[in-house]
């Protein structure tokens, strides 16, 4: 009989995120004991628990082994890890400097971001810091359901450009020069997304000039125009 698993360390992290969906997979499989699972696959029993207890990066070889254990197919796993990766390798500085924007009033996205992940993350961890759940954020915006928006954060799923104005505008960050700044990271790190972006800069840049057209007031003739070049 399998021993009973140790709680995660942190709940709201990348990491124990991942750790958790080991964790529901073997339960799933039945709960095989860490003995037969690393008699199954040649890796360690202490290499298999390692990779489900949320406290450090597993390679490959032992995610790999362990879906391959619980009667899973380890190729749908690939992308979940590599995205667990790009967010395990968010640099510290990263955090601390989009912290400190938030306190600011200005939060951007840093340069260091690279990734699809990191962005994932780094727009997560803005949610965090506004102290919003995945409900308040799917309430506020309407565009898509709370499981929606955490499989994109989480990184589970493809950010699009709606998702992400769709968070930023329940953290209360609408400026469209900030959204752009998003925007524009996120065409760099994901370019499928880039003629999205396009067309929402295309409409900020019209509303503008929208706003700053005059209005004539009644009663007050019009400057007459150009006239009209007449047909040959």
């Amino acid at each position: 009989m399998a021993r009973p698993m140790n709680a995660l360390p942190e709940q709201g992290t990348a990491l124990a995120r991942f750790a958790q969906e080991l964790r529901t997979l073997r339960e799933t499989a039945g709960t095989p004991s860490l003995t037969a699972m690393a008699r199954h696959t040649g890796v360690s029993a202490a290499s298999l628990s390692g990779a489900h207890q949320g406290t450090r990066m597993p390679t490959w070889r032992v995610v790999h082994a362990y879906v391959s254990a619980c009667y899973d197919d380890p190729a749908k796993w690939r992308a979940r890890w590599e995205t667990l990766r790009a967010q395990a390798c968010l640099p510290d500085e990263t955090a601390a400097g989009l912290r400190a924007a938030l306190a600011d009033g200005r939060p951007l996205p840093s340069a260091a971001i690279t990734t699809a992940g990191q962005l994932a993350e780094t727009l997560d961890l803005v949610r965090r810091t506004r102290g919003l759940s995945l409900r308040a954020i799917a309430q506020h915006t309407r565009y898509y359901s709370h499981h929606t928006y955490g499989q994109a954060l989480r990184g589970a799923r493809p950010l699009t450009v709606h998702l992400v104005i769709g968070v930023l505008s329940a953290c209360g960050i609408t400026s469209p020069q900030t959204v752009m700044h998003w925007l524009t990271r996120l065409a760099e790190v994901q370019p499928d997304q880039t003629l999205t972006v396009h067309r929402y800069r295309a409409e900020l840049e019209e509303r503008a000039r929208r706003v700053r057209r005059p209005v004539p007031v009644r009663g007050q003739p019009r400057r007459p125009g150009r006239p009209l070049a007449r047909a040959a």
